[in-house]
């Protein structure tokens, strides 16, 4: 369970950054692997 609601919160905000930066005035500049810490689990 703990690890669906991680994917599920990392794909949301990857949905999110893309959206932000779609405009072409920004662009992401590489990536960085966080630990995502909840109370599911």
């Amino acid at each position: 369970m703990r690890r669906i609601a991680e994917d599920v919160a990392n794909a949301i905000m990857d949905a999110e950054a893309d959206q932000l930066c779609a405009g072409g005035a920004n662009s992401r500049n590489g990536y960085r692997e966080r630990n995502l810490v909840t109370c599911v689990g």
